[in-house]
Formats: structure tokens, C-alpha cells, sequence
């Protein structure tokens, strides 16, 4: 029998199955808790890091090391927020 969705990503809105120790750490949250896919976590948190500091020029350096390939497939208010950083 395979692991019934209880979580969706952040950013392309996929559900997928999260483990329950992941679901209760209490200290941190593991990248498994907030996206489906590691690198999917590392457009997270430059997304992020945009939203508390404003800081365009650092999300966007934070972003030149992501793949960003599959962008059509994230949900529109991820894809409205990453043009918004890359652009210009």
C-alpha cells in the first residue's frame, strides 16, 4: 500500500507523503516539511529570504544557483514572485 499525501509543496503545490517524525520536530523544520524535493527547498528559502528582508540582489544571487527549469510547473504565486525577483 503506498503512503497517503499529507503535505504539499510550497512551490509547485505537488502533494507527496511526509513521515510523521518529520512532521513532529519541534526544533527545526526539515526540508521535507515544507516541499517535496530538495532543490524545490532551496527556491523556498530564497523566496524566503526575499519576503522578510526585500532584498532583491541577494534572492536573486540565491536563485542563481537553483534550477529554475521547471518554472511552468510551480503554482502562479511562486512564478509571480520568482519574475518579480528576476527581473531586470
Amino acid at each position: 500500500m503506498a503512503n497517503p499525501i499529507n503535505a504539499f509543496c510550497k512551490i509547485c503545490g505537488n502533494g507527496y507523503h511526509l513521515c510523521q517524525s518529520c512532521r513532529e520536530q519541534a526544533a527545526f523544520q526539515p526540508w521535507r516539511a515544507v516541499c517535496d524535493t530538495a532543490k524545490h527547498y532551496k527556491i523556498y528559502l530564497a523566496i524566503h529570504m526575499y519576503t522578510i528582508t526585500g532584498d532583491k540582489e541577494r534572492a536573486k544571487e540565491a536563485l542563481s544557483s537553483c534550477d529554475l527549469s521547471e518554472i511552468e510547473t510551480f503554482s502562479s504565486e511562486i512564478q509571480t514572485v520568482l519574475k518579480c525577483i528576476l527581473s531586470e
